[in-house]
């Protein structure tokens, strides 16, 4: 026989000899595994919570920034506690003014993102409205932020010039509003206005966009041209006023109030430097007219940066929490383990008298605490999907919907094995070098 052979004929003993043990005893086994599960569970939707908040939609994303303009009244004052990368304190900065959005595309070749939401009634001729998000944008977000099309494509720069309105529908607003019907050609009523569906995207309520930093549950049905905001009048939901009230659409135009994002596409170093050039030449000319407050210090920020800010929220707590419940519960697991194998000594000194090696015996203790580790992370993974769905129904206002994937599920198993092997170490070296001598003269 061959050592492999031989290797694994005793890899089946062990393990045969391991679930017996466990057998004996289902009701200590099912509080080893459940202890374990519990921290696995814990672990596993605190990662689930935040890993979702990352999931997010880019193509290119090292070639991608946001830009942002600070106001000379709201430049931070650097402080020992100051944080450069705090996300509440940078919400100003990406609130472009339509004026400056509008201005920085036109200065700069590069292709831009401008975009912005509103919630309009949206229906299909002829059939009842519902209150749904309707975001204008420009036509390289879709590009740029690697949407599915699973039907038609993007309108075009004519479209937006000539005849703004047109829209890109989601597939889910496609077939609720036209069934298995194509939606190409289709005429949807945004605000009692007639547009013309070009494109039907897939939208995942799973995936982030990096262009929508706000919590809200939901998500995007329409987009349309930035152009027919002209047509709609609509009022931004989201916004930052450095200047009076705004009243009419007009008066939002001209006026100091920020509710744009604004992303650029720089393919390597020296287009971000040309940009930077482009930016510090606005913002030195703007300041020169009598805008109050007069807008300072532009900033291009990498998209990961922007992603790290938008993830740094309470779930961070949450994932240290989840931390610290699993590595309790391994150390749980530990004692239980320690006081399941010492029940045993006596068999164990008996065996070890008989000749039973030190290294066989830590084996089929080591192993034991495996086969717990493997309930351990089926019932982790029971909970888990359980706690994920309980924070879907608690958190109204979530960014995307929290879910299990195929690596998070990956992540959990072998967490749980590892996490079985550690705890086994101690209590199965603590069992095999049980003296025979003193457990066969307790008998």
């Amino acid at each position: 026989m061959n050592p492999l052979s031989r290797a694994l004929m005793m890899l089946a003993y062990h393990l045969r000899h391991a679930a017996r043990s466990l057998s004996r005893t289902p009701g200590f086994t099912f509080v080893m595994e459940l202890s374990l599960g519990l921290g696995v569970a814990l672990w596993t939707v605190a990662r689930t919570a935040i890993d979702s908040q990352a999931n997010v939609a880019i193509a290119d994303s090292d070639q991608v920034y946001l830009v942002e303009i600070q106001r000379d009244m709201l430049v931070p004052v650097p402080t020992e506690n100051h944080d450069p990368n705090s996300f509440w304190d940078h919400v100003p900065d990406i609130m472009l003014t339509y004026r400056d959005a509008t201005a920085l595309a036109a200065q700069s070749a590069r292709r831009h993102t401008i975009s912005f939401f509103s919630p309009l009634l949206v229906a299909k001729a002829g059939g009842p409205a519902s209150n749904l998000r309707v975001r204008f944008t420009t036509s390289p977000i879709f590009e740029m932020f690697d949407h599915v099309f699973t039907e038609g494509a993007p309108w075009s720069d004519q479209d937006e010039a000539q005849d703004p309105q047109v829209c890109v529908i989601t597939e889910d607003l496609a077939e609720r509003l036209f069934g298995s019907a194509s939606a190409i050609g289709a005429v949807v009523r945004i605000s009692g206005r007639d547009f013309r569906v070009v494109g039907v995207v897939f939208d995942s309520r799973t995936e982030r966009k990096l262009y929508d930093f706000t919590a809200y549950p939901d998500t995007d049905s329409v987009y349309v041209p930035l152009a027919a905001w002209d047509v709609l009048e609509a009022r931004p939901v989201t916004y930052y006023t450095w200047g009076g009230p705004t009243v009419s659409h007009d008066e939002l135009v001209r006026s100091e109030t920020g509710f744009l994002q604004m992303f650029v596409e720089l393919p390597n170093a020296q287009a971000v430097a040309d940009y930077e050039r482009v930016l510090a030449d606005y913002v030195a000319g703007e300041r020169e007219t009598n805008r109050a407050p007069k807008i300072a210090r532009p900033t291009l920020r990498p998209l990961d940066q922007w992603a790290n800010m938008l993830t740094a929220t309470p779930f961070v707590l949450f994932q240290l929490f989840g931390g610290i419940a699993f590595i309790a519960c391994v150390f749980n697991l530990v004692r239980l383990l320690i006081a399941k194998f010492s029940a045993r000594a006596n068999e164990v000194a008996i065996r070890r008298a008989l000749g039973a090696p030190r290294r066989t015996v830590f084996v089929q203790h080591l192993l034991e605490a495996e086969l717990v580790s493997c309930g351990g992370a089926v019932l982790g993974l029971l909970l888990a999907a359980g706690g994920i769905a309980m924070l879907n129904t608690l958190i109204i206002d979530r960014p995307v919907d929290f879910s299990l994937d195929t690596r998070r599920v990956l992540l959990a198993v072998a967490s749980a094995v590892l996490a079985g092997f550690v705890a086994g170490i101690y209590p199965a070296w603590r069992i095999c070098n049980t003296q025979p001598a003193s457990a066969l003269r307790r008998q």
